[in-house]
């Protein structure tokens, strides 16, 4: 009789166990903060307005996450964007960028790439790109401004879309040196 009741609080046990979901942990809003950004909880959304910004590490922003840019980030790490950057100011990546959710770079927002992009979600240029380094697209760029791949950068994979007024130039010049004859 004790092991028919020891037995039916064991399972009343397992099934009433229901475990709560694996949450990941944001580390956006920790390094929005210590990088002197204004953190919105409503939201979830990290604005880089009065101060320049820096990732050495790495940087997750989770699928409700939004990281709004109107300065300049120096990326020397790597990002992994499963939610939305939306820029309005600089992106200087020298690091590593992997795209699965949404970048945007709007009229006045310029991304210059030395290192690598890895887009598998979507990327809307509005603004300037500048690339020296390494761009792979296996899903969508839409190109409404310019984008340069210059010097010996690298494109691999789906060309960006160029809509409405966007322009894509590929130019393989790494610098211009004029000659100037002096007397």
């Amino acid at each position: 009789m004790r092991k028919l009741v020891l037995l039916s609080v064991l399972a009343a046990c397992v099934v009433a166990y229901r475990p709560e979901p694996v949450r990941a942990a944001s580390e956006l809003e920790p390094w929005c903060v210590a990088q002197g950004a204004s953190w919105h909880g409503d939201t979830n959304t990290c604005i880089v307005f009065s101060v320049d910004a820096t990732v050495s590490e790495t940087l997750a922003i989770l699928s409700t996450e939004t990281l709004q840019n109107h300065r300049t980030i120096t990326n020397q790490g790597d990002i992994d964007n499963d939610g939305t950057i939306d820029n309005f100011g600089n992106i200087a990546n020298h690091g590593d960028i992997h795209n699965a959710g949404g970048i945007y770079s709007y009229m006045r927002g310029k991304i210059a790439n030395v290192g690598s992009i890895n887009n598998d979600g979507t990327i809307g240029n509005y603004g300037h790109v500048n690339n020296y380094g390494t761009i792979s697209n296996g899903a969508t760029i839409n190109n409404f401004g310019i984008i340069y791949n210059l010097c010996m950068s690298v494109f691999i994979g789906r060309p960006p879309e160029d809509t409405i007024g966007g322009v894509t130039y590929n130019l393989d010049i790494c610098g211009f040196m004029p000659m100037v004859a002096r007397d």
